[in-house]
Protein backbone atom coordinates (compact mmCIF):
# COMPACT_ATOMS: atom_id res chain seq x y z
CA UNK A 1 0.00 0.00 0.00
CA UNK A 2 2.73 2.38 0.67
CA UNK A 3 4.50 1.68 -2.67
CA UNK A 4 1.15 2.53 -4.55
CA UNK A 5 1.33 5.80 -2.45
CA UNK A 6 4.51 7.12 -3.20
CA UNK A 7 3.66 5.49 -7.49
CA UNK A 8 0.45 7.80 -7.44
CA UNK A 9 2.69 10.41 -5.83
CA UNK A 10 4.93 10.73 -8.27
CA UNK A 11 2.93 10.39 -10.81
CA UNK A 12 1.08 13.27 -9.70
CA UNK A 13 4.37 15.67 -9.42
CA UNK A 14 5.52 14.44 -12.78
CA UNK A 15 2.29 15.57 -14.52
CA UNK A 16 1.93 19.09 -12.38
CA UNK A 17 6.44 19.82 -13.39
CA UNK A 18 5.02 18.96 -17.16
CA UNK A 19 1.87 21.38 -16.93
CA UNK A 20 4.49 24.28 -15.92
CA UNK A 21 6.74 23.62 -18.21
CA UNK A 22 4.31 23.64 -21.64
CA UNK A 23 4.53 26.45 -23.93
CA UNK A 24 1.60 29.04 -23.35
CA UNK A 25 -0.77 29.02 -26.82
CA UNK A 26 0.07 32.61 -28.86
CA UNK A 27 -2.33 35.40 -28.11
CA UNK A 28 -2.81 37.98 -30.77
CA UNK A 29 -2.94 41.90 -29.67
CA UNK A 30 -5.85 44.04 -30.96
CA UNK A 31 -3.50 46.46 -32.01
CA UNK A 32 -0.95 43.93 -34.26
CA UNK A 33 -4.17 43.25 -36.59
CA UNK A 34 -4.41 46.95 -37.43
CA UNK A 35 -3.55 48.63 -40.63
CA UNK A 36 0.01 49.69 -40.26
CA UNK A 37 -0.79 53.50 -41.43
CA UNK A 38 -1.69 55.42 -38.40
CA UNK A 39 -5.25 56.65 -38.34
CA UNK A 40 -4.98 60.98 -38.60
CA UNK A 41 -5.20 62.55 -35.37
CA UNK A 42 -7.36 65.78 -34.23
CA UNK A 43 -4.41 67.84 -34.91
CA UNK A 44 -4.07 66.31 -38.27
CA UNK A 45 -7.92 67.19 -39.02
CA UNK A 46 -7.53 70.75 -37.68
CA UNK A 47 -4.42 71.68 -39.83
CA UNK A 48 -6.49 69.85 -43.19
CA UNK A 49 -9.80 72.23 -41.89
CA UNK A 50 -7.73 75.28 -41.46
CA UNK A 51 -6.47 74.72 -44.85
CA UNK A 52 -9.83 74.60 -46.48
CA UNK A 53 -11.31 77.00 -44.82
CA UNK A 54 -8.60 79.67 -44.87
CA UNK A 55 -8.60 80.07 -48.70
CA UNK A 56 -9.98 83.60 -50.02
CA UNK A 57 -13.21 82.96 -52.16
CA UNK A 58 -16.36 84.80 -53.03
CA UNK A 59 -20.32 84.57 -54.16
CA UNK A 60 -21.91 86.92 -56.29
CA UNK A 61 -25.39 87.59 -55.73
CA UNK A 62 -27.88 90.03 -57.84
CA UNK A 63 -26.76 88.91 -60.76
CA UNK A 64 -25.99 85.22 -62.40
CA UNK A 65 -24.69 84.13 -66.15
CA UNK A 66 -27.31 84.25 -68.70
CA UNK A 67 -29.42 86.74 -66.65
CA UNK A 68 -32.09 89.01 -68.51
CA UNK A 69 -32.31 92.54 -67.42
CA UNK A 70 -34.96 94.29 -68.09
CA UNK A 71 -34.05 97.56 -66.91
CA UNK A 72 -30.48 100.08 -67.08
CA UNK A 73 -28.94 99.48 -63.84
CA UNK A 74 -28.23 95.97 -61.16
CA UNK A 75 -27.57 96.01 -57.53
CA UNK A 76 -24.13 93.61 -56.92
CA UNK A 77 -23.66 91.62 -53.68
CA UNK A 78 -20.29 90.37 -53.08
CA UNK A 79 -19.90 88.00 -49.93
CA UNK A 80 -16.39 87.60 -49.31
CA UNK A 81 -15.26 84.57 -47.74
CA UNK A 82 -11.85 84.34 -45.56
CA UNK A 83 -11.19 87.75 -47.38
CA UNK A 84 -11.18 91.09 -45.57
CA UNK A 85 -11.30 94.26 -47.62
CA UNK A 86 -8.49 97.11 -46.66
CA UNK A 87 -7.55 100.39 -47.72
CA UNK A 88 -6.16 100.28 -51.52
CA UNK A 89 -4.14 103.59 -50.97
CA UNK A 90 -3.02 103.03 -47.38
CA UNK A 91 -2.70 99.18 -46.86
CA UNK A 92 0.35 97.62 -48.17
CA UNK A 93 1.33 95.15 -46.13
CA UNK A 94 1.06 91.72 -48.17
CA UNK A 95 -1.52 89.24 -46.78
CA UNK A 96 -3.39 86.49 -48.55
CA UNK A 97 -6.35 87.32 -46.85
CA UNK A 98 -6.30 90.85 -47.23
CA UNK A 99 -7.04 93.68 -50.27
CA UNK A 100 -9.67 94.49 -52.16
CA UNK A 101 -11.78 93.33 -55.15
CA UNK A 102 -11.80 94.43 -58.94
CA UNK A 103 -14.00 94.58 -61.79
CA UNK A 104 -14.35 95.67 -65.05
CA UNK A 105 -17.82 95.89 -67.50
CA UNK A 106 -16.92 95.20 -71.06
CA UNK A 107 -13.60 96.31 -69.93
CA UNK A 108 -10.23 94.43 -70.61
CA UNK A 109 -9.25 92.40 -67.25
CA UNK A 110 -5.82 92.27 -67.61
CA UNK A 111 -5.26 95.80 -66.96
CA UNK A 112 -5.51 96.41 -63.80
CA UNK A 113 -5.59 100.44 -64.54
CA UNK A 114 -9.10 99.90 -66.28
CA UNK A 115 -10.82 98.59 -63.15
CA UNK A 116 -13.54 99.52 -60.74
CA UNK A 117 -11.66 98.98 -57.00
CA UNK A 118 -13.87 98.11 -54.29
CA UNK A 119 -12.37 98.53 -50.98
CA UNK A 120 -15.57 98.66 -48.78
CA UNK A 121 -18.76 98.00 -48.87
CA UNK A 122 -18.99 94.61 -51.19
CA UNK A 123 -22.68 94.84 -50.18
CA UNK A 124 -23.86 97.62 -52.52
CA UNK A 125 -22.33 97.63 -55.92
CA UNK A 126 -24.26 99.45 -58.29
CA UNK A 127 -23.63 99.09 -62.13
CA UNK A 128 -25.91 101.04 -63.88
CA UNK A 129 -26.89 103.33 -67.10
CA UNK A 130 -26.60 99.84 -68.65
CA UNK A 131 -26.99 99.96 -72.36
CA UNK A 132 -28.77 97.57 -74.45
CA UNK A 133 -27.63 94.17 -75.39
CA UNK A 134 -24.66 91.72 -74.25
CA UNK A 135 -22.21 92.66 -71.20
CA UNK A 136 -19.37 91.00 -69.68
CA UNK A 137 -18.58 91.30 -65.93
CA UNK A 138 -15.06 90.01 -64.42
CA UNK A 139 -14.44 89.72 -60.48
CA UNK A 140 -11.51 89.51 -59.02
CA UNK A 141 -10.13 89.40 -55.60
CA UNK A 142 -6.88 91.42 -55.09
CA UNK A 143 -4.02 91.82 -52.25
CA UNK A 144 -2.59 94.62 -51.35
CA UNK A 145 -0.56 94.86 -54.89
CA UNK A 146 -3.29 94.52 -56.57
CA UNK A 147 -2.34 91.23 -58.09
CA UNK A 148 -5.24 88.23 -57.72
CA UNK A 149 -5.09 86.62 -54.49
CA UNK A 150 -4.72 83.31 -56.12
CA UNK A 151 -5.79 81.62 -59.49
CA UNK A 152 -9.22 80.68 -58.65
CA UNK A 153 -10.63 84.16 -57.56
CA UNK A 154 -11.81 85.39 -60.50
CA UNK A 155 -15.62 84.85 -61.93
CA UNK A 156 -16.76 85.88 -65.23
CA UNK A 157 -20.38 86.70 -65.70
CA UNK A 158 -22.29 87.26 -69.04
CA UNK A 159 -25.64 88.94 -68.92
CA UNK A 160 -27.68 90.53 -71.57
CA UNK A 161 -29.99 93.89 -70.85
CA UNK A 162 -32.93 93.63 -73.24
CA UNK A 163 -35.94 96.63 -72.75
CA UNK A 164 -39.10 96.26 -74.20
CA UNK A 165 -40.23 99.63 -76.61
CA UNK A 166 -38.84 100.95 -79.58
CA UNK A 167 -36.19 103.48 -78.51
CA UNK A 168 -34.39 100.61 -76.79
CA UNK A 169 -34.64 98.16 -79.76
CA UNK A 170 -33.46 100.87 -82.05
CA UNK A 171 -30.46 101.61 -79.77
CA UNK A 172 -29.76 98.36 -79.35
CA UNK A 173 -29.49 97.24 -82.82
CA UNK A 174 -26.72 99.73 -83.30
CA UNK A 175 -23.47 98.07 -81.77
CA UNK A 176 -24.22 94.46 -84.46
CA UNK A 177 -24.63 96.98 -87.38
CA UNK A 178 -20.69 98.06 -86.69
CA UNK A 179 -19.79 94.35 -87.08
CA UNK A 180 -21.29 93.94 -90.40
CA UNK A 181 -18.75 92.87 -93.08
CA UNK A 182 -20.99 95.02 -95.93
CA UNK A 183 -21.72 98.97 -95.67
CA UNK A 184 -24.93 98.66 -96.58
CA UNK A 185 -26.43 95.90 -94.90
CA UNK A 186 -30.27 94.24 -95.06
CA UNK A 187 -30.79 94.52 -91.23
CA UNK A 188 -34.29 93.28 -91.59
CA UNK A 189 -33.14 89.51 -93.57
CA UNK A 190 -30.22 89.23 -91.55
CA UNK A 191 -32.02 89.41 -87.87
CA UNK A 192 -34.39 87.38 -88.93
CA UNK A 193 -31.81 84.23 -89.52
CA UNK A 194 -29.45 85.15 -86.53
CA UNK A 195 -32.47 85.13 -84.77
CA UNK A 196 -33.89 81.66 -85.59
CA UNK A 197 -29.85 80.12 -85.44
CA UNK A 198 -29.67 82.15 -82.18
CA UNK A 199 -32.60 80.31 -80.48
CA UNK A 200 -30.82 76.56 -81.31
CA UNK A 201 -27.27 77.10 -82.06
CA UNK A 202 -24.97 76.30 -79.43
CA UNK A 203 -21.21 75.86 -78.70
CA UNK A 204 -18.89 74.65 -75.77
CA UNK A 205 -14.93 74.99 -75.18
CA UNK A 206 -12.51 72.47 -74.16
CA UNK A 207 -9.34 72.46 -73.39
CA UNK A 208 -8.97 76.11 -71.61
CA UNK A 209 -11.15 77.26 -68.91
CA UNK A 210 -11.16 80.21 -66.32
CA UNK A 211 -8.24 80.17 -64.24
CA UNK A 212 -5.85 77.91 -66.15
CA UNK A 213 -2.14 78.41 -66.39
CA UNK A 214 -0.79 77.51 -69.75
CA UNK A 215 2.99 76.36 -70.31
CA UNK A 216 3.29 75.86 -74.02
CA UNK A 217 4.23 78.24 -77.00
CA UNK A 218 1.00 78.16 -78.47
CA UNK A 219 -2.53 78.35 -77.23
CA UNK A 220 -4.51 75.27 -78.36
CA UNK A 221 -8.59 74.00 -77.59
CA UNK A 222 -11.35 72.83 -79.13
CA UNK A 223 -14.74 75.17 -79.81
CA UNK A 224 -17.40 72.40 -80.28
CA UNK A 225 -20.82 73.82 -82.33
CA UNK A 226 -24.29 72.42 -82.37
CA UNK A 227 -26.78 72.98 -84.82
CA UNK A 228 -24.39 75.45 -87.07
CA UNK A 229 -23.04 75.08 -89.96
CA UNK A 230 -19.34 76.41 -89.60
CA UNK A 231 -18.57 77.68 -93.35
CA UNK A 232 -16.31 80.16 -94.83
CA UNK A 233 -18.01 83.78 -94.58
CA UNK A 234 -16.15 85.03 -98.08
CA UNK A 235 -18.00 82.63 -100.29
CA UNK A 236 -21.11 82.73 -98.34
CA UNK A 237 -21.36 86.82 -97.43
CA UNK A 238 -24.99 86.81 -97.03
CA UNK A 239 -26.84 85.66 -93.64
CA UNK A 240 -28.54 82.42 -94.12
CA UNK A 241 -30.01 80.71 -91.71
CA UNK A 242 -27.90 77.79 -90.08
CA UNK A 243 -24.86 78.83 -91.03
CA UNK A 244 -21.88 81.09 -89.60
CA UNK A 245 -18.44 80.76 -88.03
CA UNK A 246 -16.80 81.97 -85.08
CA UNK A 247 -15.24 84.98 -83.32
CA UNK A 248 -12.27 84.96 -81.18
CA UNK A 249 -10.76 88.54 -79.45
CA UNK A 250 -8.33 88.26 -77.63
CA UNK A 251 -7.28 91.09 -74.92
CA UNK A 252 -9.24 93.35 -76.55
CA UNK A 253 -12.46 95.70 -75.59
CA UNK A 254 -14.04 96.18 -78.87
CA UNK A 255 -15.75 93.66 -80.29
CA UNK A 256 -16.04 94.35 -83.56
CA UNK A 257 -15.76 92.29 -86.76
CA UNK A 258 -12.65 93.83 -88.01
CA UNK A 259 -10.88 92.79 -84.56
CA UNK A 260 -11.91 89.61 -84.63
CA UNK A 261 -9.97 85.95 -85.58
CA UNK A 262 -12.17 84.51 -87.67
CA UNK A 263 -12.77 80.61 -87.17
CA UNK A 264 -13.76 78.65 -90.15
CA UNK A 265 -12.07 75.75 -90.82
CA UNK A 266 -11.44 72.67 -88.22
CA UNK A 267 -12.88 74.56 -85.01
CA UNK A 268 -12.13 71.59 -82.95
CA UNK A 269 -8.43 72.13 -83.09
CA UNK A 270 -8.30 76.15 -82.72
CA UNK A 271 -4.83 77.38 -82.69
CA UNK A 272 -3.49 80.41 -81.13
CA UNK A 273 0.19 80.65 -82.38
CA UNK A 274 3.06 82.71 -80.49
CA UNK A 275 0.54 83.62 -77.16
CA UNK A 276 2.63 86.40 -75.02
CA UNK A 277 3.47 84.84 -71.08
CA UNK A 278 1.09 86.74 -68.51
CA UNK A 279 -2.95 86.63 -68.00
CA UNK A 280 -5.62 87.17 -71.33
CA UNK A 281 -8.86 87.03 -71.87
CA UNK A 282 -10.59 85.28 -74.79
CA UNK A 283 -14.13 86.37 -76.15
CA UNK A 284 -15.97 83.62 -78.19
CA UNK A 285 -19.12 83.94 -80.15
CA UNK A 286 -21.10 82.68 -83.24
CA UNK A 287 -21.55 84.80 -85.28
CA UNK A 288 -23.96 84.81 -89.03
CA UNK A 289 -21.95 85.08 -92.41
CA UNK A 290 -22.55 88.64 -92.06
CA UNK A 291 -20.85 88.70 -88.98
CA UNK A 292 -23.49 89.55 -86.75
CA UNK A 293 -23.51 87.79 -83.21
CA UNK A 294 -25.78 84.55 -82.86
CA UNK A 295 -26.59 84.27 -79.23
CA UNK A 296 -24.51 84.54 -76.12
CA UNK A 297 -20.59 84.73 -75.87
CA UNK A 298 -18.34 82.75 -73.92
CA UNK A 299 -15.64 84.86 -72.37
CA UNK A 300 -12.23 82.97 -70.76
CA UNK A 301 -8.97 84.22 -68.35
CA UNK A 302 -6.02 82.15 -68.03
CA UNK A 303 -2.75 82.87 -67.61
CA UNK A 304 0.72 81.85 -70.01
CA UNK A 305 3.66 80.91 -68.08
CA UNK A 306 6.39 79.49 -69.37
Amino acid sequence: MNNKSVLLGSLLLLVILSGCTATAPATVSPQSSSASTPLPTMADKDTLAKATTTTPSFEIEGLHNGDIIANDEVNLQVQLNNFTLVDRNTEHTPDTNQGHIHYWLDSNPTDPGAAVQIDKDPEHILLSNLKAGQHILTVKLVGTDHQPSTETTTQIITFMVKRGNATDAATNSEPPKSENASPTPQPTAKSTANEADADSAVFSITGLKNGDIVTTQDLKFAIEVNKLDIVNYGDNPEAKAGEGHIHIWLDTTSTEAKNAMKVYIDPKHTVIKNIAEGEHTILVGLVGNDHQIIGDRQAITFSVNR
